[in-house]
């Protein structure tokens, strides 16, 4: 039996009807479990230059306190807080630096959501990240979550 891997799902916008001058995005998500181990940004950030072309990459379960973002490899990572201090949680997005001109704002709401603002030709482009609690997570917390 194969062992599983982790790796982002990924979907490309508009390339069927690419014209002269108009911008194709690779964008993924992945659920990466946490970040908060030794060499664990490096590990996801060659993972995700594996896949050919992808700019952007939504982020779950980052699980780093604050919120801010970091350059490794070719990359940025942008995340969101962890309300309580514990290392739980949290979003974000990798961003290939070759984007980076076009990110107007990184906008962390808590340490469930945030979104991103990418520049474009007429309009720009907002990218959501959202983590909601599982199904078999406490009631309180969904409640919470979805008013």
């Amino acid at each position: 039996m194969k062992p599983i891997q982790f790796m982002p799902r990924t979907h490309i916008l508009d390339t069927t009807r690419k014209r002269t001058g108009q911008l194709e995005y690779r964008i993924g998500t992945w659920n990466i479990r946490s970040l908060y181990k030794p060499g664990a940004l490096k590990s996801i950030s060659d993972a995700v230059k594996k896949y050919k072309n992808v700019q952007i990459v939504a982020l779950q379960e980052v699980r780093w306190p604050g919120e801010g973002d970091m350059r490794t490899n070719g990359m940025t990572i942008f995340y969101s807080r962890s309300s309580n201090g514990k290392h739980e949680n949290g979003v974000g997005f990798l961003v290939n630096d070759q984007l980076l001109p076009s990110i107007k704002k990184f906008t962390p709401v808590n340490d469930r959501i945030c979104h991103i603002r990418i520049a474009g030709k007429q309009y720009d482009i907002i990218l959501i990240c959202v983590y909601s609690p599982t199904e078999t997570g406490e009631e309180d917390l969904k409640d919470m979550f979805y008013d």
